[in-house]
């Protein structure tokens, strides 16, 4: 049905599969919560940092929008 889409897409795409990538962010930090009190807290920190940066970027995104 696919065809060889899977192995183009594998091949585009392989090493985002590669443990090492999935287990530990950019700087090293783990992204594999210990429980679920850790878990909460990266989801907290995820949506803050996020408000955080729209926040800081909101007059950048507002001039790039076509009134």
């Amino acid at each position: 049905f696919l065809g060889d889409a899977v192995e183009r897409n594998f091949e585009v795409w392989g090493y985002t599969f590669n443990q090492k990538l999935l287990s530990s962010d950019l700087e090293g930090n783990s992204r594999d919560p210990r429980n679920y009190e850790d878990a909460v807290n990266m989801l907290k920190d995820t949506i803050n940092n996020r408000l955080l940066y729209l926040d800081n970027h909101l007059v950048n995104l507002y001039d790039n929008v076509i009134n």
